[in-house]
């Protein structure tokens, strides 16, 4: 068991209030004109599609464009993909009518999460971008790379702290392998 002190103890807002506002996501006002997500993410999902989407001619030069790291989104050509990737990124941040509000906002953090990061009314906001099952260990995760804090209330300060289980098997298919390598680098440094 490791000693309390040595950790920064913060609640999160999923047991009480403070790191994440919770925010309700009401679909007559929230719709896709109201949210943002930002270029670097739309990019990231557009290269993931680009292979479903493309014609091997369209794709060939896609790809080398993105390789050289001038490849302008906003494409005539590639029109049809960023309509097809904004409309997946709306419906898969949308899935879920709740949002969460970080104090702390950290777009590759998100990402490296599972999270979907985007902007709704001028709001910076993280998805859950799914249902159905204990999602909790993203916003958990997020809250600890982004702030070096967890809320004693959470599952994550129960395996931490009082070493209830272990890291891999909390967080299972949750969020990605690099970003729990990420928590397992910060606790070796205390």
């Amino acid at each position: 068991m490791a000693d309390t002190q040595t950790y920064n103890i913060e609640s999160s807002g999923l047991n009480s209030s403070n790191f994440f506002e919770t925010i309700e996501l009401h679909y007559s006002e929230d719709n896709q004109d109201n949210i943002g997500f930002s270029k670097k993410l739309i990019l990231l999902k557009m290269v993931k599609e680009a292979y479903n989407c493309l014609n091997d001619k369209t794709l060939k030069t896609f790809m080398k464009e993105y390789k050289k790291g001038t490849l302008d989104i906003n494409k005539k050509s590639y029109e049809e993909l960023y309509n097809s990737v904004t409309n997946i990124l709306y419906e898969t941040a949308t899935i879920y009518n709740w949002l969460y509000s970080p104090r702390i906002y950290n777009e590759d953090v998100a990402t490296k999460c599972k999270l979907i990061p985007f902007v709704l009314k001028d709001k910076n906001v993280l998805s859950l971008g799914g249902f159905g099952m204990n999602l909790c260990p993203r916003l958990e995760l997020y809250q600890f790379l982004t702030s070096d804090s967890f809320d004693d209330k959470s599952d994550l300060y129960q395996i931490i702290v009082e070493g209830k289980e272990n890291l891999e098997q909390y967080f299972n298919d949750c969020t990605y392998k690099s970003a729990v390598e990420d928590v397992r680098n910060s606790l070796r440094f205390r």
